[in-house]
């Protein structure tokens, strides 16, 4: 029993140790272990010195002042009588065209056809006499304040007739009132009286209207009265004064005329001189005098005029006091005929004289009313008839204008060269017609050469000069192709933040290869220079990865941090830098995991 406790607690004590010792061993190298797992990272150290520029890009070759050979008309294509490539002479022939008209010379004709029968059916389906047809299409079509005129006088002439016959229907009322109030046993004044009152009433009114149209005729007419006689003088005086300001404007311009064909050394210039002042001074006075004389003109017409609508009104009040004073007789009249003897047999037959009197009046105002209504309908047809004509006669002169033009700008047969040069590209094969203004092919003028573009970062372009010869790459498969910076501008795709690099290319080229070239050397001292290949980038901007280190219980840590950088040169290794460094920093150049900012790191043997 004893040695099997013993053998336990031996087997206890040895698990206790090896549980111990591996625990001793763990501690020891976990720092080790845990650095296996990390990304292991070249670095190289910040440094100061030199740098020599170059900037490196490629851009496609094309024609510098490519020629665009278009047509105005659409026309079939007979046949293409070059291809690209070809070298050309001015007037040569590029392409041959079917016989026959353009589509927009033929839509052209259509229309004018079109509306010359339209503007024929017109005529024959209206009223329009011979003789207005003749001053349409002469031009002389009435102006539309005359055309408006006549259809407002129509309209006028309704509105009488139609206020005439609801007269006229009132009075035939009134008196078959009165009738058949004579006719009726039981005599009940209350309607005759409220008549007479309102009658009054309407008549007071009218009276004070009358009134007061009189003061305003009387004073405006005072205001007319002012001017007196002189009225028809100054209107006389500025038709003199008229006169005169354009004899002098016409002796100006003669004057002037003599007196600007002179030199002063010829032996009349001193007299045209004098002349051409005297003619000047004489427009001057003519001027002021006929511009107070017109200012006395218009302030006589402006007081007529106030005078005529005051009169208009004092007529108009006059005529409204004689309707109320007639209306207030005739209530009286209704009132009294109604009080008198239901039996007054004279009375009745008189009113039944004046009824019949009355519906004759309505009939002839009826009438009156049905003739001019038509009059109206027929002038005003008219002048429709008038303004539609002048207006399809005016297409009809637009469209004969744009049939000329075309007919005038009309191509022939064939198309060809404007300019010497070499054939870069053709648009359109044989059996294809023509668009309007399309480039059909596209000319090298001779001795213009070709350009090549690219877009550099400001910084690049200030290490570069207009004149500088760039170097192109596997420059042995361009014979005698020379490339010179011709001008730096603005890259307007980049919103301002690049420049251009516009470059002239000649030698044995052609339209649409591909160049890499070089351009630029230039050197300047920097204080911060890291490997190219220690720049990277995301959607913040550029940086670079440094490695700082930090003491632990178990040994330095190497942590990654971010550096924001502001490139200001490279060449093919090294990268000169801007930003918040001392310039003994070591920076992470290669990794064999990514590494990401804050994250350890350990470093390369």
């Amino acid at each position: 029993m004893n040695e099997t406790a013993k053998k336990r607690r031996d087997w206890v004590k040895n698990a206790a140790i090896i549980f111990l010792s591996i625990m001793l061993v763990l501690t020891f190298f976990s720092n080790t272990i845990m650095n296996y797992s990390l990304p292991e990272v070249a670095t190289q150290a910040v440094t100061s010195g030199t740098i020599t520029t170059k900037v490196r890009g490629s851009g496609t070759v094309s024609v510098s002042e490519p020629y665009n050979v278009t047509v105005k008309e659409s026309r079939v294509i007979k046949s293409v009588d070059v291809k690209k490539g070809d070298v050309v002479e001015k007037g040569a022939i590029l392409f041959e065209l079917e016989d026959s008209d353009s589509t927009e010379l033929k839509e052209a004709e259509s229309t004018l056809s079109q509306l010359i029968l339209d503007y024929q059916k017109a005529i024959l389906n209206g009223d329009t006499s011979l003789s207005k047809v003749n001053q349409i299409e002469e031009g002389k079509i009435t102006d539309m304040t005359t055309l408006q005129q006549k259809v407002e006088n129509a309209k006028n002439a309704v509105k009488a007739a139609e206020d005439d016959v609801a007269a006229r229907t009132s009075d035939v009322a009134s008196i078959q009132k009165q009738v058949d109030l004579l006719n009726n046993e039981t005599v009940d004044t209350s309607d005759e009286e409220a008549a007479v009152t309102k009658a009054n009433k309407a008549l007071t009114k009218a009276q004070a209207a009358l009134s007061k149209a009189e003061n305003t005729k009387t004073s405006t007419e005072e205001k007319v009265l002012e001017f007196g006689s002189s009225i028809g003088e100054v209107r006389t005086l500025y038709s003199s004064k008229e006169t005169a300001y354009n004899d002098a404007v016409t002796a100006y311009d003669t004057a002037k005329k003599a007196f600007d064909a002179v030199t002063t050394t010829d032996s009349t210039y001193a007299d045209l001189k004098a002349a051409y002042d005297t003619a000047t001074k004489a427009k001057d006075t003519a001027a002021s005098e006929f511009e107070k004389v017109k200012a006395s003109k218009s302030s006589i017409d402006s007081a007529l005029s106030a005078y005529d609508k005051a009169a208009a009104a004092y007529e108009s009040a006059t005529t409204k006091v004689t309707d109320c004073t007639q209306a207030v007789t005739e209530a009286e009249a209704a009132l009294t005929a109604k009080t008198s003897s239901t039996a007054n047999k004279n009375e009745l037959a008189d009113l039944n004289g004046q009824l019949i009197e009355a519906n004759d009046q309505l009939t002839r105002a009826n009438a009156t009313l049905t003739e001019a209504q038509s009059d109206q309908e027929d002038i005003l047809k008219q002048v429709l008839e008038e303004v539609d004509l002048g207006g399809q006669n005016d297409k009809i002169k637009e469209q004969q204008e744009k049939v000329d033009k075309l007919k005038s700008e009309a191509i022939g047969a064939t198309i060809e060269a404007p300019v010497a040069g070499t054939v870069t590209s053709l648009a359109k094969a044989a059996g294809e017609s023509t668009t309007p203004d399309e480039a059909l092919a596209v000319i090298q003028i001779a001795d213009k050469g070709f350009s090549l573009s690219f877009s550099v970062s400001e910084q690049q372009a200030k290490s570069v000069a207009v004149g500088d010869v760039a170097d192109i790459e596997d420059s042995w498969n361009y014979e005698d192709c020379k490339v010179t910076l011709a001008s730096i501008k603005a890259d307007s795709e980049s919103k301002g933040k690049n420049k251009l690099l516009v470059f002239d290319v000649t030698g044995e080229i052609s339209d649409g290869q591909q160049l890499n070239v070089t351009v630029g050397s230039k050197s300047a001292n920097y204080d911060l220079i890291v490997p190219t290949s220690a720049i990277r980038e995301d959607k913040n901007g550029k940086f670079i990865l440094t490695v700082e280190s930090k003491n632990s219980p178990l040994g330095n840590r190497y942590i990654a941090t971010r550096v924001d950088v502001e490139i200001l040169a490279s060449d093919e290794t090294q990268t000169a830098v801007s930003a918040g460094l001392y310039g003994y920093e070591y920076v992470i150049t290669t990794s064999t995991k990514p590494v990401e900012a804050g994250k350890q790191v350990r470093l390369a043997d």
